[in-house]
């Protein structure tokens, strides 16, 4: 009789032991990551719709990377004519080694605002969530850039961006510039591209809680829906702009709980 007891208790103890640990352990969903080579690799979309800015609109970014590499300027997230003056707008890490952030609206080589964050503000294979605003004002007065959600001081690179145009339909790609240029070399989790809005650090804030608690960023903000880049259902648009990203050189995909 005590034996069939003793036996009786132990998948009960073992179910009582696994409860406590799941009890006790906070577990945060998975998400999915896109690795880049830095060369071959990247996502893409012809004609976007609804990226493609004029220099007085507003707009904020996030983005979450790892970067193995940054042997000189690596775009995240943009929208660049191939050829010609390169007119567009791009996120990107720059300078060699320790890397930084920067951030460009172009039109011309004469005519272009070039914002870069102060050196180290990332580091090699380090995951950052990074952030970039820009209030539409063709001069640095609404550019701020965040870091893990701190505000991270810059310095101007080029402050020539004059009445000209800067609106390029050509191709939405993260990962590097439209034609596989400047590269990226490292992951990217995800990334937000929210039209119309200049986040504040209150709202920087909103989003880096969202990202650290469930490893996805909000999908809206102020009521309003933003697009973005998700992985795991393959460069999906959830802006509703149809703008699902399509890979370049058979970037892999990885899963993290982290």
């Amino acid at each position: 009789m005590k034996k069939l007891l003793l036996i009786a208790l132990v998948p009960l103890l073992a179910f009582a032991q696994l409860t406590r640990n799941v009890a006790l352990t906070h577990v945060r969903p998975p998400t999915a990551s896109t690795v880049l080579d830095g060369s071959t690799q990247a996502w893409e979309k012809v004609s976007p719709a609804g990226v493609s800015f004029e220099r007085n609109n507003s707009w904020s970014i996030a983005a979450t990377i790892r970067a193995r590499t940054i042997p000189g300027v690596r775009i995240i997230i943009g929208v660049r004519q191939k050829a010609g003056n390169q007119r567009g707008w791009a996120f990107y890490t720059t300078t060699g080694g320790t890397g930084t952030i920067g951030f460009l609206v172009r039109n011309s080589t004469a005519s272009q605002l070039t914002v870069v964050a102060s050196n180290n503000a990332i580091s090699l294979q380090k995951t950052y969530r990074i952030y970039v605003t820009y209030g539409g004002t063709s001069d640095t007065n609404t550019v701020r850039f965040y870091v893990d959600g701190t505000a991270s001081p810059f310095g101007v690179v080029t402050r020539t961006l004059s009445s000209t145009s800067v609106w390029a339909d050509d191709t939405l790609s993260v990962g590097s510039q439209s034609g596989l240029t400047n590269v990226f070399n490292g992951s990217i989790s995800e990334c937000v591209v929210d039209t119309g809005v200049v986040w504040t650090q209150a709202q920087v804030n909103y989003f880096d809680a969202t990202y650290k608690a469930t490893n996805h960023f909000p999908t809206s903000v102020a009521g309003k829906r933003v697009f973005w880049t998700n992985w795991e259902a393959l460069g999906y648009d959830k802006s509703g702009n149809g703008n699902t990203l399509s890979p370049v050189g058979s970037p892999p995909i990885i899963w993290s709980g982290k």
